[in-house]
């Protein structure tokens, strides 16, 4: 149900002035919208970041155990 339709079930006798109703519907979109910026820098960056770098990490493992397996290879040849 969006504020509007919460806004209108409200039964009242007196409806409240125009200009309080659009100025509250202001703050709260202003609001939601401090919201998802917050959530956009902060929560989804960081999840963009450890995805980056489980994904970057991985490689440079696999690197090292290539490397490490390479180097018993050598080491039982000697």
């Amino acid at each position: 149900m969006s504020m509007e339709e919460q806004f209108k079930s409200l039964q009242t006798e007196k409806a409240p002035p125009e200009d309080i109703k659009q100025e509250v519907f202001k703050t709260l979109d202003a609001l939601l919208f401090m919201a998802d910026v917050l959530d956009l820098f902060t929560v989804k960056y960081i999840a963009t970041e450890a995805a980056i770098l489980t994904t970057a990490l991985p490689n440079e493992n696999e690197e090292i155990n290539n490397k490490n397996i390479e180097d018993l290879d050598k080491d039982e040849l000697s």
